[in-house]
């Protein structure tokens, strides 16, 4: 930690010497910066948390450095201007409340996390815009990177159903002790339902639509002007072959809300693009939808597509979900519980007919339940801002790219609509592409007029305090990000230790992984069941001093995440096991306080019953096994 805080001063006070000595970075210094940029958005779709845990840190500190380097060039040089526009003015205002958040979240440590990375993907497309002057240029890179990035996640996934899944199903049959203890990717495997690079199928299917969309609209504009030359209707060729791709595509995730995010923006991209035959394109899409929804019995007997039957279920769940999140909102409206603290209270709310879930599938809902009130008006002006310059834009009928922006400004249209059953919000492959296309719909040439893109020029004071304070802030973000995954990497080696039965080496690390990050509940949780085995297996003498330790490790992840149920009920627990009159009457209590915070879970009920037949009171008992053998009927494991 130490290390760390001498480094954090380091870098700052290099950053704040380059800026005030006006460094002035070269024109092909800004050219390799927008190369990395694009390297970034090319593997960003082909890699996810399921390769490598914590890589949206790694992508995270990477735009930090890209947008500091930026930043720094602007204000080290007299007449470089800054370029903002609205939705630069309505993100900040949304960062403050996120900012505000913090400060009364019932778990700091993931608020925080949460911030910085709502701020990466606002300073991701703030490098977008600021990057040149030749809009048209960025712009084109931007989306032919795209389009290479979409070509190749489509492939891998078409790879998949084809050949994968099969060899995958061989490999589990042949090594069945090896294979991924997982409902949901046995489900998967079964079904066909392909993901791709992807976390899982809706998130793919979420990020095609969006390619989709992008690829219709280069495509109309290449139609539109299309001459007699071989090579454009070859290109034409092959525009058609790819949209036909994503559609097959898209119908192997057998996401129904990205078809209906899809159909939605379709029909969109049909009002505002097209001239004549407008109704009956709509006309047509209506009955694909249909047919590709409700229509498809004999179909989906070879495929398993979805139908009726699978749309009401999947709204079913998410009805539930939203009950929650509701009830969440009306605890806390104006405030929330924190940024990102969704996971930790949603079971305080749950519905005893509601799956378990770590996130709201709404992810407007979410911001309200977790942020307040003020967060989720501001998240609403900033859709506002985005869907006018969108409107703005399109109406141009003069400009060649209008049938573009169309694409831009449906693509946008379709991951907000997906985000009202799903949450792409928070899942940085998806996210940081829509925050690219948003930058590229920004980035348009402007109507006559209009004022999207605007641009200020700083003092020559107010350059050197601007880049003081943009050198604390990012500097101090990036070292945070850095304890953060050095943190995770000593408490996933404590485990290890745990499990070969290493208990003093497992809680040295442990206890570095809080000094790098003393906001992390979980890490202190781990402390705590640590000290708990070496109560049982370890030296008698050192009993007393452990079962303290364990008592007060646990009782500390309470106090940093308290709605946290399992925490007090392995406090609860082990308090039971200390056969103390004080401490039997405590462990009862934090297993009520287990209950209470989740109240639709079954076995804290059981648990609570046995305890109090154990006592003695049997009417109590008999309300607790009524009432968990009830839950029991509803109660299932897992996230859907």
């Amino acid at each position: 930690m130490l290390r760390l805080t001498i480094a954090f001063f380091l870098i700052t006070a290099v950053s704040v010497w380059l800026s005030w000595r006006r460094l002035n970075i070269s024109a092909p210094f800004l050219k390799v910066t927008t190369l990395a940029m694009l390297c970034l958005l090319f593997f960003r779709p082909l890699v996810s948390e399921a390769t490598l845990t914590f890589l949206h840190i790694y992508f995270e500190n990477a735009v930090l450095l890209t947008a500091f380097l930026l930043i720094i060039h602007k204000l080290g040089r007299d007449k470089e201007p800054i370029i903002y526009t609205n939705f630069d003015k309505s993100f900040f205002v949304f960062l403050t409340f996120l900012a505000a958040g913090v400060l009364y979240s019932v778990n700091k440590q993931v608020s925080i996390e949460t911030l910085i990375y709502f701020l990466s993907l606002f300073l991701w497309s703030w490098t977008i815009v600021n990057l040149y002057s030749n809009t048209s240029e960025i712009r084109r890179l931007l989306l032919n990177t795209l389009m290479f990035a979409s070509v190749a996640v489509l492939l891998y996934g078409l790879y998949q159903y084809f050949i994968g899944f099969n060899q995958m199903r061989l490999f589990a049959n042949e090594n069945p002790q090896t294979i991924i203890n997982s409902r949901d990717f046995l489900r998967r495997l079964n079904a066909n339902t392909i993901f791709s690079t992807f976390l899982y199928p809706p998130a793919l299917a979420g990020y095609l639509g969006m390619l989709f969309l992008i690829i219709l609209g280069r495509f109309a504009a290449l139609k539109t002007s299309l001459k007699s030359a071989s090579q454009d209707k070859f290109k034409c060729a092959i525009y058609i072959f790819a949209l036909l791709a994503f559609i097959f595509a898209i119908m192997l995730t057998k996401s129904k809300g990205a078809w209906v995010s899809i159909s939605i923006s379709l029909l969109l991209f049909g009002f505002l693009g097209l001239k004549r035959g407008k109704m009956v394109f709509i006309f047509l899409l209506i009955l694909m939808t249909a047919f590709a929804f409700f229509k498809i019995i004999s179909f989906s007997r070879t495929m398993d597509m979805p139908n009726l039957a699978s749309f009401q279920a999947s709204f079913s769940v998410r009805g539930e979900y939203s009950k929650a999140t509701w009830g969440m909102i009306k605890s806390r409206p104006l405030f929330g519980f924190g940024p990102g603290t969704y996971a930790s209270v949603y079971p305080y709310f749950k519905t005893k007919t509601g799956e378990e879930t770590k996130m709201a599938h709404n992810s407007f809902l979410q911001i309200w339940a977790e942020c307040g009130l003020f967060a989720f008006l501001s998240f609403i002006s900033i859709l506002f801002v985005i869907f006018k310059t969108g409107n703005t834009l399109v109406k141009n009928k003069a400009d060649p790219q209008r049938m573009v922006n169309i694409g831009l400004y449906c693509a946008l249209v379709c991951f907000f609509i997906h985000n009202l059953v799903d949450f792409s919000l928070y899942i940085n492959q998806n996210a940081m592409i829509a925050f690219t296309i948003l930058a590229a719909l920004f980035l348009a040439n402007q109507p006559e007029g209009s004022r999207i893109r605007k641009e200020f020029i700083l003092g020559n004071i107010s350059r050197k305090v601007a880049a003081v304070l943009v050198s604390f802030l990012i500097s101090a973000i990036f070292l945070y990000n850095c304890a953060t995954v050095i943190s995770h990497h000593l408490s996933f080696k404590a485990r290890t230790d745990f499990l070969a039965g290493n208990l003093g080496r497992a809680n040295q690390k442990l206890e570095k992984a809080v000094l790098f990050n003393p906001f992390n509940a979980h890490y202190r949780f781990l402390q705590a069941v640590v000290a708990e085995k070496q109560t049982l297996t370890g030296n008698p003498d050192h009993k007393p001093l452990n079962s303290q330790k364990a008592i007060s490790r646990y009782k500390q992840a309470i106090r940093l995440d308290p709605f946290v149920p399992y925490y007090h009920f392995r406090l609860g627990v082990f308090l039971l096991q200390q056969k103390s009159n004080d401490y039997y009457k405590m462990g009862l209590e934090e297993i009520k306080k287990a209950s209470q915070l989740y109240p639709a879970n079954p076995y804290y009920h059981e648990q609570l019953a046995i305890l109090y037949d154990i006592m003695g009171k049997d009417i109590p008992a008999k309300n607790e096994w009524k009432l968990a053998e009830e839950l029991k009927k509803f109660y299932i494991k897992g996230t859907r």
